[in-house]
């Protein structure tokens, strides 16, 4: 069924059910009538009896069909939306710019995502098990008093309306409060993951109290603004309770007195006060509905802020797929400033043939990092363009753009999978066989053979069970598997040790192997056989040449930057 389908099901039977249920009382009235009647025949009296018991059996039988219906309609319709709103939050979440994920933490996107969801689940909750029940038993009072005396129809009329508008009053006092609360807790979530992410550099520095006295101070800000919010929920139930005691009192003796009167019988006298309890029950879940209503709400709206967002960097209309058929990059006139006091390109160009291993190097704040997201696209630029084999990447689908690059960075990050799920990750439904041939290349096939899992073997979360080394043999395996034309090898060397560095260069040289290549490294010892080196200083190309050419040349940046390092290198 779709979703009106669902629906609509849903709707009908929740009304059904709870018409259904009003009938109860009037059978109760029905008996109630009868056994005290003294004027009537004991043997037509139990007659009747069965009578009205074969209809209350015919409405509890009725009402026990439209829950299994209803049942099938919620269960079916809420599955939908929590895939459905799953689905929406991971796609527009993943389509945000690197610099949203970079000005955001983890921890508190997850928790707005959850939240988020959570909602959805509870607006689809207060509408099946709050508000049809509320207007359904509300309505069938309302049609029962004004049948029996328009005189308590408008008495019962004039209790909703007044409690209603008292509770969306009161409950607006509120707002403030909860958004507050909402918003500092989601502080905390962001500060706790973020605490468990660096909890070796916690022990490393035996920063335990500094950490726990920072989460307190901030556990007792939520605590005063949630204070605040829930002191507020009770001063309003405390209200709504007070003057709810004061109406169900008055009720009862104009109930008594139209008894006394003569003006409604025994069994009007109990389906009044039946009744009067409904009324009561459903009238505070007004009080409780407008507060789940906010609840949602103020969970919502920091998801919603989310999704309302703009993507940064978007595919335009009518983008095709790129196609890499030699791998030739063009970065021509490019402008690039990450805020207006932060300038890092300015009319830069610059061509990468097809095949060339080209390096950048120079210190660390001079652009070569910046050239590669530019690359990748996770910024777009102020002015200028880069093309692919002739393709302007700002005119092609961002998918197909980072796909169509293999990349190795300093920081070899690993999925929480398998480690045959971590390299295939390259090629989507490669198999066993070309898994292994890629590790194999990129020299992890041994170590990865002798754990007792092999490739089956959980990386676990932030890789804590493999060494830096290992961690990027995997990062290069996988780049291999996935083949591609252009690959891109961002400090790839850089948190290793000599030892380590030195049995990773074969791996990545067989990486290298007929693509074109982007180096970006500090240790120069690592870049002594591409094609062209390209120094950098803020932004601008100040040399560019091969190794043993730019050695030569006295009092240039990368023969001094050469002369530092040799001491070290033998080449």
């Amino acid at each position: 069924m779709n979703y009106k389908v669902l629906f609509f099901t849903l709707v009908i039977a929740m009304t059904t059910v709870q018409a259904l249920a009003m009938l109860v009382p009037i059978i109760y009235k029905e008996l109630v009538d009868l056994i005290i009647n003294p004027a009537l025949d004991r043997d037509y009296v139990v007659w009747e009896l069965y009578k009205i018991a074969g209809k209350y059996a015919m409405i509890l039988w009725s009402m026990f069909v439209v829950w299994r219906l209803f049942d099938y309609a919620v269960i079916n319709i809420e599955i939908k939306i929590m895939r459905n709103v799953w689905e929406r939050c991971f796609a527009y979440l993943h389509r945000h710019s690197y610099k949203f994920f970079t000005d955001n933490f983890t921890g508190s996107l997850v928790k707005k995502v959850n939240r988020f969801v959570d909602a959805n689940m509870r607006i689809l909750d207060i509408l099946s098990f709050n508000i049809i029940p509320m207007v359904v038993i509300s309505t069938s009072i309302l049609i029962v008093m004004f049948y029996y005396s328009l005189y308590l129809g408008f008495m019962f009329i004039l209790w909703i309306i007044w409690f209603v508008f008292i509770s969306v009053k009161l409950n607006k006092i509120r707002i403030p409060y909860q958004l507050e609360a909402v918003k500092k807790d989601t502080e905390m979530t962001g500060i706790l993951s973020d605490t468990i992410t660096n909890n070796l550099n916690i022990s490393v520095f035996g920063a335990f109290k500094r950490e726990f006295d920072y989460y307190k101070k901030n556990y007792k800000e939520w605590q005063v603004v949630t204070m605040k919010s829930w002191w507020k929920n009770a001063l309003i139930y405390g209200a709504l309770h007070f003057f709810t005691i004061i109406i169900e009192v008055l009720l009862i003796l104009i109930t008594i007195y139209l008894w006394s009167k003569g003006l409604i019988t025994v069994g009007f006298f109990v389906l009044l006060l039946t009744y009067q309890t409904h009324l009561t029950g459903q009238l505070f879940q007004v009080a409780q509905l407008l507060r789940n209503l906010y609840y949602v709400l103020s969970d919502s709206a920091e998801m919603i802020e989310i999704l309302d967002m703009p993507n940064d960097i978007k595919d335009i209309k009518g983008s095709k797929n790129l196609e890499v058929e030699k791998g030739s990059i063009e970065f021509q006139n490019i402008s690039f400033a990450y805020n207006e006091w932060t300038n890092i390109f300015e009319n830069l160009n610059l061509s990468i043939k097809a095949g060339e291993k080209v390096a950048f190097v120079w210190a660390s704040g001079s652009g070569k990092s910046t050239l590669v997201k530019l690359l990748f696209r996770f910024f777009d630029l102020d002015d200028g363009s880069i093309s692919i084999d002739g393709q302007d990447i700002s005119t092609v689908k961002q998918d197909s753009l980072r796909s169509s690059i293999s990349m190795v960075s300093q920081d070899p990050i690993l999925f929480h999978r398998s480690l045959f799920e971590n390299i295939e990750y390259g090629k989507s439904g490669a198999t066993l066989e070309e898994v292994e041939q890629a590790s194999k290349m990129a020299n992890c096939h041994e170590f990865i053979s002798w754990l007792k899992e092999g490739y089956k073997t959980l990386v676990w979360e932030r890789w804590i069970k493999l060494s830096g080394w290992e961690r990027q043999r995997v990062t290069i395996a996988r780049a291999l598997l996935a083949n591609q034309k252009i690959l891109v090898l961002d400090e790839a060397t850089s948190s290793l040790d000599s030892e380590s560095e030195s049995l990773i260069q074969d791996a990545i040289y067989n990486v290298m192997e007929n693509r074109t290549t982007i180096v970006i490294a500090h240790r120069l010892s690592t870049i002594m056989k591409m094609d062209r080196i390209v120094v950098l200083d803020h932004g601008k190309i100040v040399e560019q040449w091969t190794h043993k050419e730019l050695t030569v040349k006295e009092g240039w940046v990368y023969k001094k930057l050469w002369d530092i390092q040799s001491g070290d290198f033998i080449e």
